[in-house]
């Protein structure tokens, strides 16, 4: 099997997100950083900013700050949790079709 390396900028991914999400990424979100988890493979995180997190009393941890957000689709299923939280699946958004 061939392998290729693909590269994709941040600030993509965090428009992805937002589209697949279903608002759990608001329109609004503003990147402010982003790595690669040494400690779960192949797993990203972006630390982003948003106006619309200062009013999700749902988002807040019990030490004040906002509980981390974790998303991941598979297939047309996309999951959304916030720590401490149920992990919520919702269908995701069809895909664009290829028009060639």
């Amino acid at each position: 099997m061939a392998q290729r390396t693909l590269y994709i900028d941040a600030d993509s991914i965090l428009k992805l997100l937002t589209h697949y999400s279903d608002g759990d990424v608001p329109l609004d979100a503003e990147l402010q950083g982003a790595g690669v988890s040494r400690w779960l493979g192949r797993w990203i995180g972006l630390v982003v900013k948003s106006d619309q997190w200062a009013h999700d009393s749902g988002a807040i941890a019990n030490d004040g700050g906002l509980k981390p957000l974790h998303i991941r689709y598979e297939g047309k299923k996309v999951l959304s949790w916030r720590g401490g939280d149920e992990p919520l699946w919702t269908d995701g958004p069809d895909a664009p079709k290829r028009t060639d």
